[in-house]
């Protein structure tokens, strides 16, 4: 192809809106080898690929942008939801624990009136004997109902994260003897023997309510699901570094699948006592919290028919 020397050769392109000319021209006339065509050739194609691939590589890029902008537009938005949801589930948290607060209220007080009216009466001879089991039975339904109401309050602001926890200085013998004293009324009515084993003075550094609390849900469940003149055997001892509470019964004991559940609040199986008491599963799952934030651990053995063994292991703290 013969070239005129005035003549502009040139190329249209348009990417993203803008239009780009490339050509070339030659001021005067010279002599086209074959090798310079085939050089001018293999630049303009290699030119016209790299524009290409750039048009690809921005197009990817363009579209990537907005894919992440709409991903970020629904991560905030999910932000929004889950910061509405924390707020409306911290509002039912809040009125669930102001409920509770209003039951332990009102609902304490005449059981505690009932409780000890009760125990009065239980402490007069009758002489009718009819009379007699009556008053045991309304003494042990207020008693449990107590109970229940107790432990579903504790349970409800350990939930809440309101249960405070205040170590000091205690002799755990002596803690656990005030709590075996506390729950000879309940013990004397299905007429188990209680016995309490103590070894040598036990010094421990712990939250003293909590620890009662522990000791006085285990012994009150002992006594619950052990028959008529069944026993309780309470026993301290001292295990490497550690303070052992082990209480046993020679009760109903459980099967494998029962103990598993024990500590599970939606698998726990609820048994009624060997005098038809009631059972919520609370005690336990409260027993089991306060261990643990003693740095603590609990085991039970248990076998169907012949007893059950919870022993509780406290870090050995006295120094």
């Amino acid at each position: 192809m013969e070239i005129d020397t005035n003549e502009f050769i040139y190329t249209d392109i348009s990417l993203y809106g803008y239009d780009f000319r490339i050509g070339t021209a030659h001021k005067h006339a010279f002599v086209q080898e074959a090798s310079f065509t085939y050089a001018l050739y293999a630049w303009y194609i290699t030119f016209s690929v790299f524009i290409l691939l750039l048009t690809w590589q921005l197009g990817r890029y363009k579209s990537l942008s907005v894919n992440l902008r709409s991903a970020k537009d629904r991560i905030l938005k999910s932000q929004e939801q889950i910061e509405s949801m924390n707020r409306e589930l911290r509002k039912s948290i809040d009125s669930k624990n102001k409920f509770f607060s209003i039951i332990g209220h009102d609902l304490r007080q005449p059981l505690h009136s009932i409780q000890s009216l009760m125990e009065i009466l239980n402490n007069q001879k009758q002489s009718d004997p009819k009379v007699t089991k009556i008053i045991n039975m309304m003494t042990e339904a207020a008693r449990s109902s107590l109970e229940l109401i107790n432990d579903l309050l504790k349970w409800s602001l350990s939930q809440a994260g309101k249960t405070e926890f205040t170590p000091r200085r205690i002799q755990l013998n002596e803690l656990i003897f005030e709590v075996v004293e506390s729950m000879k009324s309940q013990a004397e009515v299905k007429q188990v023997e209680v016995e309490f084993e103590q070894s040598n003075s036990l010094p421990f550094s712990g939250d003293g309510n909590m620890i009662s609390t522990v000791i006085r849900n285990l012994l009150s469940n002992a006594i619950k699901y052990t028959q008529k003149f069944g026993k309780v055997t309470l026993r301290t001892f001292i295990v490497e570094h550690e303070i052992c509470i082990e209480i046993a019964d020679n009760g109903i004991g459980m099967n494998e699948a029962e103990r598993l559940s024990l500590f599970k609040i939606s698998g726990h199986t609820r048994q009624r006592g060997t005098s038809n008491e009631p059972e919520s599963g609370l005690g336990l799952l409260l027993t089991a919290d306060f261990i643990s934030k003693h740095g603590g651990r609990i085991e039970v053995d248990s076998e169907a028919g012949k007893g059950s063994t919870f022993r509780v292991f406290l870090p050995n703290n006295a120094g």
